[in-house]
């Protein structure tokens, strides 16, 4: 999943370690798909394996605990 091209329909800018941005520039290269592409598969996928946790955490937000 890591590796697999998306549709990019919108993009915001954030800022991670630089150690981080080396790492994936590297595999970006090797594997020829840009990291911003990379980054959203991460992202999707931690979203939804944390998907009961992240529920969790904002019903108690919004419920004001």
């Amino acid at each position: 999943m890591l590796f697999a091209k998306r549709e990019i329909i919108d993009t915001e800018t954030i800022k991670i370690p630089r150690e981080f941005h080396q790492e994936l520039k590297i595999l970006s290269t090797m594997s020829k798909v840009p990291m911003m592409q990379m980054l959203g598969n991460l992202l999707e996928a931690f979203l939804e394996e944390n998907k009961k946790e992240i529920a969790a955490i904002n019903a108690k937000f919004i419920n004001g605990y």
